[in-house]
C-alpha cells in the first residue's frame, strides 16, 4: 500500500534539512579557515564562489520550504553577513563588502531557481529515495 502525502510534502524533510545545514556549517568553516590565495587562478574566482556556495543554499532550503523564502532570505543574508563580520577578526582572512554582495546575489539567483522549479528536484530525489526504502 502507497503512503499518500501532500502535494509538496517531502518523505524525508529531515534528511534534507540535515544535509543543508552540514552544506551551510561547510560554507561556514571554509570561509573563516586560512586558505592559500595563490591558488586563485582568475581574479574573480572568490566572487564566483561566493554567489554559486550561497545560491546553493539557498535554492537546497528554499526547495525544502518553497513558502517561507522571504524568512530563508533573511536568515541566510543575516549568517553570510555574520560570516564576513568574522572574517575580519581574523588575521588570515577579510570579510569585504564585494563578497556580501556576491552572497547576495547568489541568495536573489537560488531562491529565484527554487521559486521557478517549485523545488521538484528534491522532490523527484526525496520520492525517488522513497521508492527504493519501500520498494514500491
Amino acid at each position: 500500500m502507497t503512503e499518500s502525502k501532500p502535494a509538496f510534502a517531502l518523505y524525508y524533510p529531515w534528511l534534507w534539512l540535515s544535509m543543508g545545514l552540514l552544506m551551510l556549517l561547510t560554507v561556514i568553516v571554509f570561509s573563516l579557515i586560512a586558505i592559500d590565495q595563490r591558488m586563485i587562478s582568475f581574479a574573480y574566482l572568490d566572487k564566483v564562489e561566493h554567489l554559486l556556495a550561497w545560491g546553493f543554499l539557498m535554492f537546497w532550503f528554499t526547495s525544502i520550504y518553497p513558502k517561507r523564502g522571504l524568512v530563508l532570505f533573511a536568515i541566510l543574508l543575516t549568517v553570510s553577513l555574520g560570516v564576513e563580520l568574522l572574517q575580519t577578526l581574523t588575521t588570515w582572512r577579510q570579510g569585504s563588502g564585494g563578497d556580501f554582495l556576491a552572497n547576495f546575489v547568489g541568495l536573489l539567483i537560488g531562491g529565484t531557481i527554487a521559486r521557478a522549479s517549485k523545488g521538484r528536484l528534491l522532490q523527484s530525489i526525496d520520492q525517488w529515495l522513497y521508492q527504493r526504502i519501500n520498494k514500491v
